[in-house]
């Protein structure tokens, strides 16, 4: 099919219509009409927008409109010190305070909304990217266009230069030989300030290098846009940026605009809102799951209170934990003998409950009960429950099952996993309500097994299969997407496996570090 070349005589977007080779204003329309989303829960979403060096919130303003209009969300445009309204206090902006202005605005959206998503543009993208990466701000989604990490301008080479010549002369009280600022030659120059301060363009300059040492540190989903034939920034530097971003989940889309200003509206921006609202879409689907390995595991002692709470604050979806009878209850631990963890060469069924209360985490922490942890997560993520030792499965079902009644497990999944298959066709058989999946061992797993279990997999409606890192491959993640099988991946660490993982289809990874994923 031949897509259909623009007929309309005003059209706002002829540059996007060329490039594409179709009416991009119908798409446009079609877009906001078709695509529009319908909130389906509770959850408030809002998206935070910044603009480019010596413009202000108005070249956000269009951007922010199709958003609005497309999502119905709340959309915020942050002004940067120093410029819009507060121009005349150019000279005297530093890089803290625009980051404080991000930061600040991020804070400010993110107490009325449950997700906050931010699109930066030129210097914006640069203070937001480095935002994204303090300790308090977790970004639910990051867009960087035409993000200044390499700037064509050889002035800017001179800058450090110029500053310490007009410290000299102000030394001297030779103001008038300052070389303070140079002609704008803007390409839009009813949006950006006519003259370009040189102090402001040193601190542009340090934003820029501050936020390159920052990528490898960024864990929010990012879409990265480059105008390929950008008149200020190299295209070949965004690329270099986007390979050092450390997200487990990263775009990068290339435009041919030849602008800079890709975000303003000048008939040539379409291509921008729709990746973005393409890519913002996706994330709202998102089907990726970050499964807590016995919590936060990675930095607290796993199967801990404190290590479930601090896989909660880090965003997971599920957490992961082990049952066995230890002392005559229900507690969470996974090894079979206390030596691991406590320097104890005793099997865990052989204590006492008096013995197993003597025993104490590093975080000054006992082994918590099922219950006690079930209160604690109460229903804030998703569980899932390893079965360590048959005897107990009747108790836990019966604890699952006041729990799944419980409004705070409402929209939750509660999942009981196990290695042993016939344990999970026993739970299935007496309890057809209760969740489950099949845990596959190392070497446990080939395409043979895969084809062989398929039918055990629907006969007795499994949640998921689990299965270990060293047995996964493209071709059994293929199929068992062609023919909608749940398959999660255990225990997966690394950011390039991570990527990889999610880029083959795989639903879900367990990790030991969830604040890695988003």
């Amino acid at each position: 099919m031949v897509n259909q070349k623009c007929t309309i005589k005003q059209c706002k977007y002829p540059v996007s219509c060329e490039h594409n080779n179709m009416c991009m204003e119908r798409e446009m329309q079609k877009s906001i009409s078709n695509k529009k989303i319908e909130e389906t829960s509770a959850e408030k979403v809002g998206v935070l927008l910044c603009h480019g060096f010596l413009s202000g919130p108005e070249q956000m303003t269009p951007f922010s409109d199709y958003i609005h209009e497309l999502f119905g969300w709340e959309t915020n445009l942050v002004e940067l010190t120093g410029h819009g309204y507060d121009s005349d206090n150019i000279t005297k902006a530093t890089w803290h305070d625009w980051v404080d202005d991000v930061k600040k605005a991020y804070l400010n959206l993110e107490s009325k909304c449950d997700k906050v998503y931010v699109i930066g543009f030129s210097l914006g993208g640069c203070v937001s990217a480095y935002v994204s990466t303090l300790k308090e701000i977790r970004f639910d989604g990051l867009v960087l266009i035409n993000c200044p990490f390499g700037v064509k301008n050889v002035f800017n080479k001179l800058l450090p230069g110029v500053m310490i010549y007009n410290k000299i002369c102000k030394h001297f009280d030779l103001q008038k030989i300052m070389l303070e600022c140079i002609t704008n030659h803007s390409e839009m120059p009813e949006v950006n300030q006519p003259l370009i301060n040189l102090s402001a363009t040193n601190e542009l300059r340090k934003m820029s290098n501050v936020s390159k040492t920052i990528l490898e540190s960024i864990v929010c989903p990012v879409l990265q846009i480059q105008e390929y034939n950008d008149p200020t920034v190299f295209y070949s530097s965004g690329v270099r940026a986007f390979k050092k971003i450390g997200s487990s989940l990263k775009q990068f889309h290339r435009t041919k605009l030849n602008t800079h200003l890709t975000v303003f509206d000048k008939g040539q921006e379409c291509s921008v809102f729709c990746v973005t609202s393409r890519f913002l879409e996706s994330l709202e689907n998102k089907t990726f799951m970050n499964i807590a390995h016995r919590g936060a595991s990675g930095n607290f002692a796993e199967n801990t209170l404190q290590a479930f709470e601090e896989a909660i604050k880090r965003k997971c979806d599920m957490i992961e934990l082990d049952v066995q009878l230890i002392g005559g209850e229900l507690r969470v631990f996974h090894d079979d003998t206390a030596e691991r963890m406590f320097g104890l060469k005793k099997r865990m069924q052989d204590l006492t409950k008096k013995e197993v209360n003597k025993l104490v985490y590093a975080n000054c922490e006992k082994i918590p009960t099922l219950k006690e942890c079930l209160d604690l997560i109460n229903g804030r993520c998703h569980l899932n429950i390893e079965i360590k030792d048959d005897r107990v499965v009747d108790d836990i079902v019966k604890l699952v099952h006041e729990y799944q009644n419980k409004e705070s497990f409402k929209n939750k999944d509660i999942v009981l996993s196990s290695f042993n298959k016939s344990l999970i066709k026993t739970i299935r058989n007496n309890h057809f309500d209760i969740k489950l999946s099949q845990l596959f061992d190392d070497d446990q797993l080939d395409m043979k097994i895969l084809k062989e279990f398929k039918s055990e997999y629907f006969d007795m409606n499994l949640y998921s299969i689990n299965i270990s890192i060293d047995d996964v491959s493209p071709n059994i993640v293929s199929y068992c997407n062609e023919n909608n099988i749940k398959v999660f991946v255990f225990t997966v660490n690394e950011l390039k496996a991570i990527r990889f993982l999610r880029e083959i289809g795989v639903n879900g990874v367990f990790t030991d570090y969830p604040q890695r994923i988003q």
